[in-house]
């Protein structure tokens, strides 16, 4: 069992009255320690025990923290914190019975030799600090797996092993060495695509134009009809006169209406040629030929 202490005179031998609330806080830790004990919970018992101790360093005190390690099953640290209690405390009655706890411990602990630990990297053995390299000897733990962190002092990453260290023998623990991380630059290049422009259609310009000409045209010749029509019938007018004004105005209509269908046509052309453009950044061709007194239009895309 853990030494109670007498919570009221929390003071190491020979030091000066302590300040009302860090013996307050003493006793709290150590009423939390002794009920963590208690509980089987000796991980947050020897953290409350150490932190009373720092308020208020009792000898007896020390004897708890080994005792919770001991029952927690550390040997190797519960080894460590007996030999530091009798070193404190070397008239102890209970000497012989601490040192024959001590020798039946040994039976349980082992060695790891660290390699590869960064210079100057804090070493931590199933969460408890154990030094920093470089380490005089090959540190003692407690025998089975055990998991190793080196925290190097530079901040970078921690680097963790777990090994299986036998009882009473010796183990090496190589740290492994830290993942390369390899930086990958995305090269992102720009280009500018510009979309198909209606305009830019050559054809179209070409169809559009000719069909525009050729409505013109027809609709001059139609608007000159009329007039060849009035002349035949004035007066004074021989038939032959009038036949030839007559069919002379027939012709001029016939012509114009076909020039004027034609260049409707023509220009329709044009303007799906445009339309196709905006579509399509491929280029379009397009041509017109006569054919049987008419207009044949034609086209491809490349």
């Amino acid at each position: 069992m853990f030494r109670p202490l007498a919570l009221l005179l929390l003071l190491a031998p020979g030091t000066l009255p302590a300040q009302p609330l860090s013996v307050d806080l003493a006793k709290r830790h150590f009423q939390s320690g002794s009920a963590y004990f208690e509980e089987g919970r000796f991980d947050e018992a020897i953290r409350e025990f150490r932190e009373t101790y720092r308020l208020s360093p009792r000898v007896e005190l020390l004897f708890n923290i080994a005792k919770a390690f001991d029952r927690k099953g550390d040997a190797a640290r519960a080894i460590e914190a007996y030999q530091v209690y009798l070193q404190a405390q070397p008239q102890a009655a209970d000497r012989a019975k601490i040192e024959q706890t001590i020798a039946q411990l040994k039976e349980h602990i082992g060695q790891v030799r660290l390699v590869d630990v960064p210079a100057g990297a804090e070493v931590w053995i199933d969460g408890y600090s154990v030094g920093r390299e470089p380490f005089a000897a090959p540190v003692t733990v407690t025998a089975g797996q055990r998991e190793i962190e080196a925290r190097p002092s530079d901040g970078s990453a921690t680097r963790r092993i777990s090994v299986l260290v036998p009882a009473r023998g010796m183990v090496t623990a190589t740290l492994p060495q830290p993942k390369r991380e390899v930086v990958v630059k995305e090269v992102v290049v720009e280009r500018l695509v510009e979309a198909p422009r209606w305009y830019r259609s050559k054809a179209g310009w070409g169809l559009t134009v000719a069909g525009a000409a050729l409505a013109i045209t027809g609709a001059a010749l139609l608007g000159s009809a009329p007039s060849f029509q009035s002349d035949s019938h004035a007066a004074g007018k021989r038939e032959t006169e009038y036949l030839a004004l007559q069919d002379q105005a027939q012709l001029f209509q016939q012509l114009g209406a076909g020039l004027l269908g034609g260049g409707a046509a023509v220009t329709i052309a044009g303007i799906v040629l445009f339309i196709a453009q905006g579509r399509s950044d491929r280029p379009a061709h397009a041509w017109i030929a006569p054919s049987g007194g008419g207009l044949v239009i034609g086209g491809s895309f490349e």
